[in-house]
């Protein structure tokens, strides 16, 4: 076939494309929805678009490729992509996806582990392709469904950000041979694979439980709500962190909360129904109230707020807030 034919076979399928695009985007966020990922890590949401007839001859005519049927061969006629917050993230999500095989055929194409380039001047960084094409007839005009292809990048933010810079710019573009840029992409590629690896781990640091100020914040919340008629799900870790500024690590570990919720839970009851100030209706309160009643001319002398805040809390738990 020519490339007169080949355009117009590629544009007769395009608004079909479009619209298993469309559809695709859709399904992609509906699945990660439906999961027990949380949907805040999805950094950049999936975005179709559709190769030009341009590249699609280029790719069918000029890349050694040898297509028995160029309209399924080539599988990124859709290309899409879910960027998620971190490296660990990406292969998760990706099984997820493969594992959701009612929503579409689905297979993968492509999965780089750490450290596996076949070719130094290959910098694609790990993200995982998949392809995905429609199982059922949504009112296309096509009936050969298996043309309706998407290709699906699942990638982390830095390894997006190296793709942005590497493949379209460098790997795709005229520099490729050119062995300075090269190089320095590949010094760019090991520093971004370590920033990534320490990126990870501080995560877990902050989701681990064990970690002292985030096991004591947890008895915090546990404790508001005990006594509190509107439990609190989400605390705020800004204003938390505030006030964590004013306790050391081995004070905290020597606050009994329970002991202290015993002697002071009623008064403290009544200052959280109180409206007048944010801060009572988060847990971070209760070592506001220990620190007015244990320390208190420190956290006079050291408050980050609203001297009247402190007023209220020294008032609603019988404390004289001038004789400090």
């Amino acid at each position: 076939m020519n490339e007169l034919s080949i355009r117009e076979s590629y544009r007769k399928i395009i608004p079909d494309l479009e619209k298993w695009g469309s559809i695709v985007d859709t399904k992609l966020i509906e699945v990660i929805k439906a999961s027990d990922f949380e949907i805040n890590d999805i950094k950049i949401n999936p975005k179709y678009r559709i190769k030009s007839e341009n590249s699609f001859i280029s790719k069918v005519f000029y890349r050694d490729k040898n297509y028995s049927d160029f309209l399924i061969d080539v599988e990124d006629k859709v290309g899409t992509r879910l960027v998620v917050l971190k490296s660990d993230q990406v292969e998760f999500v990706s099984d997820l996806l493969l594992s959701n095989n009612s929503e579409w055929q689905i297979k993968e194409t492509k999965r780089l582990n750490s450290g596996t380039y076949t070719d130094p001047k290959q910098f694609d960084y790990q993200s995982i392709h998949l392809v995905v094409w429609p199982d059922k007839d949504y009112g296309f005009e096509t009936k050969n469904l298996e043309v309706l292809t998407c290709e699906v990048q699942v990638r982390s933010l830095l390894q997006h950000a190296f793709a942005e810079v590497s493949h379209d710019s460098t790997y795709k573009g005229p520099y490729k041979n050119d062995h300075e840029i090269i190089r320095r992409l590949a010094k760019s590629a090991a520093l971004m694979e370590a920033t990534d690896d320490y990126f990870c781990e501080i995560f877990d640091m902050l989701t681990d439980t064990e970690r002292i100020y985030s096991a004591f914040l947890k008895n915090l919340r546990e404790g508001y709500n005990s006594i509190s008629d509107m439990p609190v799900a989400n605390v705020d870790t800004v204003l938390a962190d505030k006030l964590f500024e004013l306790v050391s690590v081995d004070e905290i570990k020597n606050i009994e909360l329970d002991e202290f919720l015993v002697k002071h839970g009623d008064d403290i009851e009544l200052l959280i129904t109180d409206d007048s100030h944010y801060i009572f209706k988060q847990p971070i309160i209760l070592l506001l109230c220990y620190l007015v009643i244990y320390d208190s001319k420190r956290i006079k002398d050291q408050f980050p707020f609203s001297e009247d805040i402190l007023r209220t809390i020294f008032r609603k738990l019988g404390q004289s807030y001038e004789d400090f």
